[in-house]
């Protein structure tokens, strides 16, 4: 049978999730051919209520687009399953300074997914017999082959020089801390005057959202320097 789903997840203005996908089956109606796709949205600010920090000047959003064919086999039994999927993927942040090695910009990725996969169980739900194995390989294409700006030879502008040849870039001289500048921020530090409250930025520790046991530091340390200065709620500068 054809299957759509719809989904939609948000907890505020601090992650918001929606998807949609499509499998049909039996494409044409005659092979065990089916043909699925799905499209989602995901979107993540440094906004975190249990600190009462209610800004979404800095996110992540990740829109993503799939589209895949299955074909049943007959060798070397009818187990078996070949799937073939193209993916594209858009990266777009704002001063999110996590998990990327960039925190302004934008980053698009194609990507191509073959998949064997041989499934015998008698049922989906607690199998009782049978097997279910998958062998997957993702290809992208060669970007740095493709790549004819040189980012650690600066012109005198400050812009990147062209090179004929990719193989010519040495990306040894893009070293970390080009990569992740501006990581490092002031700390929280109360102001002297009893009517005001310094906030710099949201460092990337303060933005990234854990459960273990740093979550529980970091809110200890930012709740004892909140409660140091009497006055007035510290608010963020967007």
């Amino acid at each position: 049978a054809q299957n759509l789903a719809i989904r939609f997840q948000t907890n505020g203005t601090y992650y918001t999730s929606l998807s949609a996908s499509f499998m049909e089956p039996w494409l044409f109606g005659k092979k065990p051919t089916s043909l699925s796709l799905a499209l989602y949205y995901t979107r993540q600010t440094n906004s975190y209520l249990a600190l009462n920090i209610k800004n979404n000047d800095q996110f992540m959003e990740v829109y993503g687009f799939s589209a895949g064919i299955g074909k049943r086999l007959k060798w070397p039994d009818n187990y078996f399953v070949l799937y073939n999927q193209l993916s594209w993927q858009t990266y777009k942040l704002q001063d999110w300074f996590n998990y990327f090695m960039f925190n302004t910009g934008l980053s698009n990725n194609l990507s191509y997914t073959i998949s064997l996969q041989r499934n015998s169980t008698d049922q989906q739900i607690y199998p009782r017999q049978g097997s279910d194995f998958t062998l997957s390989l993702q290809l992208t294409p060669p970007y740095s082959l493709l790549r004819h700006k040189d980012w650690g030879n600066l012109d005198a502008n400050g812009n990147p020089t062209r090179v004929k040849n990719p193989k010519s870039i040495d990306y040894s001289l893009q070293d970390a801390a080009t990569r992740y500048s501006g990581v490092s921020r002031a700390p929280f530090t109360p102001s002297s005057s009893a009517t005001s409250c310094s906030w710099p930025a949201p460092s990337s520790a303060i933005s990234v959202t854990t459960t273990g046991n740093g979550a529980i530091l970091l809110s200890r340390a930012i709740s004892s320097a909140v409660t140091a200065c009497p006055a007035t709620t510290p608010t963020a500068p967007k």
